[in-house]
C-alpha cells in the first residue's frame, strides 16, 4: 500500500458520517455547529504534536484556515470525551485490511513473519487511570497499562495492537492478536516469533489448534525433560497433545539459548537466524515510545488514553509506508554509486516531516492537491539518510526509567 492510499483512507474514516454515529457516546453529540466539527476533532488528535493543547489549538485552526477562532483546553477535553477511540483503531483495522490485500505483501519462506511482544506503559498519574487500567510499584498506586503487539517483520507493520489493564497476562493478549490473524485470512500462513515469557502447555495447544506456526524461546527449568536432554535438536510429546521440536543454539556470546517450534522440516541451521529477526519488535517499541511519545498522552481520562494509543499505532504504520516509498527513492538515486554502505531513511526527520504534513495533507480537498503534497512529504524525507551499518550491538540498559514525559510539566513552547 502506498502513503496516498492510507491519506485517503484516513480523511474517508475522519468525515464519514458513518463514523460519527458509531463513535460518539450519545445520538444527540456533535448535531450542531461548533467551533470544531467532528472530523476536526479527530484530525486534531491525530495531529501528532505533543505542545501544550492551547498552543497545539492555536496552531490546528491556522493550519486548516480557521486562525481566528480560540478554543478553551476544557471546551476541547469536553468535546474529545464525547466519542471514543473507534475512529482511530477503525484507522488501524482498515489500512491493515487493504495491506494484506496486495498482492506486494513480502514473506519469509512462504510464511508471513510476525513478532508478538508485549510492555508496560506508565500512564499519568490520576487515581481514576489507576482505577481503570491497574497500578504497578510496590503500592500498586502508580498507574500503568499492559501493551501489546501483533508485528510484521517483513513488511515492517503492526497488524494489531491491544492496551488492557496492569497486570494482564501477554499471553491472554497474544490469544486476540491470534484472532485478528484469522480475521484477516492468513493465520495458517504466518509464522510468529515469541519471547520467553509464552511457553504455557495450554497456550501451545491453542496455537496448534489455530493451526498457527511458532518459534519461541524457552526459560530454563520450563520442562524437566528438555532440561535433561543433551540432543540439540529433538522432537517433545507435551502433554500428549501437543508435538514439539526442541532447538537449542550457541549465541555468539557463548551462551545457549533454547527454542520450540512446530517447523519440523525447517533446516536446523536456520533457526538461529530465524530467531534473530525478532528483534525489530523492539525497535518498534523504541519508535512508539521515543519518537512517537506514545506515553506522552495529551489527556487524563481512560477514554484519552485510547485515544492516544491507537493514534500511536495508526501513525507508526504511516510512518512505516513513508519510509518504504522514501527507502525506494533513496535506493534509485544512488543506483550505480559506489558508496561503502547503503542508505535508509532517517527516522528523526521521517516523524518530524509527518507531524507537519501527513494531517494537513488528509485536510486537503482534490485528489490532484493530496498527491503533490504526499510526494512532496516522500521527497523531504528522502533528502535526510543514514547509513545501515551491519552487524552493530549496543548494550541495553536492563532498568530504564519507565515515565519518561511528565504529564504535569508539559512545556508551553
Amino acid at each position: 500500500m502506498k502513503l496516498e492510499k492510507a491519506c485517503n483512507l484516513t480523511k474517508g474514516i475522519a468525515e464519514a458520517e458513518e463514523t460519527k454515529r458509531e463513535a460518539r457516546i450519545k445520538p444527540k453529540y456533535f448535531t450542531r455547529i461548533r467551533k470544531m466539527s467532528f472530523s476536526e476533532l479527530v484530525y486534531y488528535i491525530l495531529h501528532p504534536g505533543k505542545e501544550s493543547t492551547r498552543l497545539g489549538l492555536t496552531r490546528f485552526f491556522e493550519m486548516i484556515g480557521k486562525g481566528g477562532i480560540k478554543m478553551s483546553e476544557q471546551a476541547f477535553s469536553k468535546a474529545r470525551s464525547h466519542f471514543s477511540h473507534w475512529p482511530f483503531e477503525k484507522m488501524v483495522r482498515e489500512t491493515t485490511a487493504e495491506e494484506y490485500r496486495g498482492e506486494d505483501v513480502q514473506t519469509w519462506n512462504g510464511y508471513y513473519l510476525f513478532a508478538i511482544d508485549g510492555t508496560t506503559v506508565a500512564l499519568p498519574d490520576k487515581p481514576s487511570l489507576c482505577k481503570a487500567f491497574g497500578g504497578s510499584g510496590r503500592k500498586k498506586d502508580s498507574a500503568t497499562a499492559s501493551v501489546s503487539i501483533l508485528y510484521d517483520i517483513e513488511n515492517d507493520w503492526i497488524a494489531d495492537a491491544a492496551i488492557d489493564p496492569y497486570p494482564t497476562v501477554e499471553r491472554t493478549q497474544a490469544v486476540g492478536h491470534i484472532s485478528r490473524l484469522k480475521e484477516l485470512g492468513i493465520a495458517s500462513q504466518s509464522l510468529v516469533l515469541f519471547d520467553r515469557g509464552y511457553p504455557e502447555a495450554k497456550f501451545l495447544s491453542f496455537l496448534q489448534t489455530n493451526e498457527l506456526h511458532f518459534l519461541m524461546r524457552c526459560k530454563r527449568k520450563w520442562n524437566c525433560i528438555v532440561d535433561e536432554t543433551q540432543s540439540n535438536d529433538f522432537r517433545l510429546e507435551l502433554n500428549q497433545e501437543v508435538s514439539l521440536r526442541v532447538v537449542r543454539v550457541l549465541l555468539p556470546s557463548g551462551e545457549t539459548e533454547t527454542l520450540i517450534t512446530n517447523l519440523f522440516d525447517l533446516p536446523y541451521e536456520l533457526f538461529m537466524p530465524l530467531y534473530f529477526r525478532r528483534w525489530p519488535v523492539e525497535t518498534k517499541y523504541g519508535i512508539l515510545k521515543n519518537k512517537l511519545e506514545l506515553c506522552n498522552f495529551t489527556g487524563c481520562s481512560p477514554n484519552a488514553i485510547l485515544q492516544d494509543f491507537w493514534v500511536s499505532i495508526h501513525l507508526a504504520n504511516i510512518a512505516a509506508l513513508a519510509k518504504a516509498e522514501a527507502d525506494s527513492a533513496i535506493q534509485a538515486s544512488r543506483a550505480g554509486s559506489e558508496n561503502k554502505y547503503t542508505y535508509q531513511t532517517n527516522t528523526a526527520q521521517l516523524i518530524g516531516t509527518l507531524k507537519d504534513r501527513f494531517i494537513r495533507a488528509c485536510f486537503l480537498r482534490g485528489d490532484r492537491r493530496r498527491c503533490r503534497a504526499i510526494q512532496n512529504i516522500i521527497d523531504e524525507i528522502a533528502y535526510a539518510v543514514s547509513p545501515v551499518r551491519p552487524n552493530r550491538s549496543f548494550w541495553r540498559n536492563p532498568w530504564p526509567r519507565k515515565a519518561k514525559f511528565c504529564f504535569n510539566r508539559r512545556s508551553n513552547i
